[in-house]
């Protein structure tokens, strides 16, 4: 509930965010490498936002008011905020999932002829 340290938190996860794509997209990084590092990613923050869609009761205190604001109780607050998180959220990894399976593919095809 400390202003400072949400903030130091918002960072840290903008940072990790950053980190784990400058990894995916690393100059020599084969296609299975960058395929592994997107399927961890995904296989993480799809399981948060699936526990956060189908837990019985909020499970963040300190979002137990602002949510009100807008009409939400703090449940359907987390409810949508794991959803989000769960599928569109997956969008990009599937993207660029597509994108790098394509590549390796075309690689493949390459090193075959």
């Amino acid at each position: 509930s400390h202003v400072g340290v949400y903030w130091l938190m918002q960072i840290s996860l903008l940072g990790a965010a950053l980190w784990f794509w400058r990894e995916v997209f690393a100059p020599g990084r084969t296609p299975v490498e960058a395929l592994t590092l997107l399927i961890a990613g995904f296989a993480q923050m799809g399981l948060l936002g699936a526990i956060l869609t189908f837990a019985p009761e909020a499970l963040y205190a300190a979002h137990a008011v602002a949510p009100m604001d807008w009409g939400f109780s703090p449940l359907a607050d987390q409810q949508l905020g794991g959803i989000l998180m769960w599928v569109p959220a997956s969008l990009p990894y599937a993207v660029v999932a597509g994108a790098v399976a394509q590549r390796g593919w075309a690689a493949l095809r390459a090193g075959n002829a």
